[in-house]
């Protein structure tokens, strides 16, 4: 797969702000140790520009016993997230988690709202996709392959490009170096 370039970057970045409404502020970084407070430190990846990899960024969840709603909180935070810096949130401001199921054979399902499909093109498709499914399987390494849906709903693809019929496994070269 080719990096994205800093215009790039930079363009995906407009169409996820898009909406008009401002990106408002970044969700602040737990203190370290968060854990003992009810709280379990994750790490989400967002597309960095310049590397055009997934950048880790520590964030934090509530803690659950029930790993299927720890991991709802997971994607919602992701969505819900503007990491700021050379980080860029790929999807639209207005793009929500829908639900989550956990399968027993190692896959989660992940249904988005019809704003997953708003804008962009390969590139934002690929951080749209991979930035989640590579959240998930990074923070849960039991979640093995990730199928995603919208509105309930298969679709072929969700920007025209990558294959959502398929459960869809990790990409680790799209992980940025400095992803433990």
């Amino acid at each position: 797969m080719r990096l994205l370039p800093p215009i790039s970057l930079a363009l995906l970045l407009l169409v996820s702000c898009a909406s008009g409404e401002g990106t408002g502020p970044a969700a602040p970084a737990p203190a370290p140790g968060t854990e003992g407070s009810g709280r379990k430190e994750v790490t989400l990846l967002y597309p960095e520009e310049g590397t055009g990899l997934l950048a880790p960024f520590k964030s934090s969840v509530e803690a659950n016993e029930k790993t299927q709603e720890e991991m709802t909180e997971l994607v919602r935070t992701y969505l819900a997230t503007v990491p700021g810096g050379k980080m860029v949130n790929p999807f639209p401001e207005k793009a929500s988690l829908r639900a989550l199921y956990l399968r027993p054979e190692g896959r989660a399902v992940v249904d988005l709202d019809q704003w997953a499909f708003d804008g962009g093109g390969a590139e934002t498709e690929t951080y749209r996709i991979y930035g989640i499914v590579n959240t998930l399987c990074h923070n849960f390494p039991d979640v093995r392959s990730v199928r995603i849906l919208v509105d309930g709903q298969e679709r072929e693809t969700l920007l025209g490009h990558v294959d959502l019929l398929n459960p869809i496994p990790p990409e680790p070269s799209l992980n940025g170096k400095n992803l433990k």
